[in-house]
């Protein structure tokens, strides 16, 4: 019987291996500038991965260029590439 197996017991295998530091690649993305009626912030992202286009949206603008995990399952770091509307024409 293995010492994993058994309860109560540490492990034998040494100390804990810590994984390598894993690099998110960054994903660019269209923002469209909140306008009238629409509050959020909307953007168009490009998985940098397997290529497929991602809409998706969020309240604050800080919240659009973070660290996500898109719908195909990759994670990306969402870097703004371009602007639509004009600023500062939000209701």
């Amino acid at each position: 019987m293995s010492p994993r197996a058994v309860r109560g017991r540490p492990c034998q295998d040494g100390p804990r291996k810590t994984s390598p530091t894993v690099r998110i690649p960054p994903a660019y993305a269209s923002y469209l500038l909140p306008h009238g009626r629409r509050t959020w912030h909307w953007y168009l992202v490009r998985c940098p991965a397997c290529g497929a286009p991602h809409l998706g949206r969020a309240r604050e603008l800080a919240d659009v260029t973070r660290t996500r995990r898109l719908p195909c399952g990759h994670q990306v770091q969402v870097v703004i590439a371009r602007t639509y509307g004009q600023p500062g024409t939000a209701s």
